[in-house]
């Protein structure tokens, strides 16, 4: 029943941050720009390039929060005394250090792609001759970098769920050859 519980701690998260994004979406849009947005989203994942523009999206963030974490884990796993041996500290860091490195790379790979922001574009001036792309900080990127948080803390519970089992099954086949 623990472990339910644990596991409860990240899959509610992680559905919620799941349909958040579904909910917001559809309640911000109008009744005719609805319909459009469904026609452009069942062409999107019609296509078969999408699933490649989400790895080239998120597998940046998601490989450098992963590496963030588990260098964290191996530092508890040096330390050994204070406030990580808390099992729910450790896994609140977790994800709260996945969920930044994740934003802060989503935000570079945006920069990246689309430079700084400069300023607003004035048409009369002779000095700016192109448009600045405004760019600001959506709530879906925020919710994706949570997402990405809750879903490696996840996958590093899973880890040392496992590593217990092995371990146990170790102890107990030591004791039945001593038996």
């Amino acid at each position: 029943m623990k472990k339910f519980k644990q596991a409860l701690f990240f899959i509610i998260p992680l559905v919620v941050l799941t349909v958040l994004p579904v909910v917001i979406f559809a309640f911000t849009q109008h009744d005719a720009f609805l319909i459009g947005n469904m026609y452009c989203l069942k062409l999107l994942f019609g296509d078969s390039i999408f699933w490649v523009a989400v790895f080239n999206t998120y597998g940046k963030a998601f490989l450098f929060s992963f590496i963030a974490v588990l260098v964290f884990t191996v530092i508890r796993l040096l330390v050994k005394c204070g406030p990580l041996n808390n099992i729910k500290i450790y896994h609140l860091i977790n994800a709260a250090l996945a969920s930044i490195i994740s934003f802060a790379i989503l935000l570079v790979e945006k920069i990246k792609w689309f430079g700084w922001e400069t300023g607003e574009y004035d048409g009369h001036s002779l000095l700016v001759t192109t448009p600045t792309i405004r760019l600001p900080i959506t709530v879906f990127e925020v919710i994706a970098a949570l997402q990405m948080g809750v879903l490696i803390a996840f996958v590093f519970w899973l880890i040392e769920l496992l590593v217990r089992f092995v371990k146990r099954k170790k102890a107990e086949k030591q004791e039945n050859r001593q038996l």
